[in-house]
């Protein structure tokens, strides 16, 4: 997958928006990395994990690039349940108490 960061033309009131939408899609990179992290640590992948690591940097990307409105509330919200996902299962943090 080729590291591509976004460079369309924008508007200085979109500036923001820009930032926000290269950082959503970098995160995106990481979750792509994490399928083959979770291997190497010969942890069993399910399938669902697999797929959804794997397509979704390129769902954001085309979400991104198309200026496809409907697209945001998506990456939003992966965005956010991941920021909570990952130190769950670090072991940093227990959201069951």
């Amino acid at each position: 997958m080729m590291l591509y960061l976004l460079d369309y033309n924008h508007d200085d009131d979109q500036d923001l928006l820009y930032v926000f939408g290269n950082f959503c899609y970098l995160s995106k990179l990481w979750e792509f990395l994490d399928v083959y992290l979770v291997i190497l640590n010969k942890t069993p992948v399910l399938m669902h994990f697999r797929w959804h690591h794997q397509t979704t940097p390129s769902v954001v990307l085309a979400g991104l690039i198309g200026y496809i409105s409907y697209e945001w509330p998506t990456i939003v919200s992966n965005t956010l349940l991941h920021t909570f996902m990952y130190p769950h299962f670090a072991g940093i943090w227990n959201a069951y108490g």
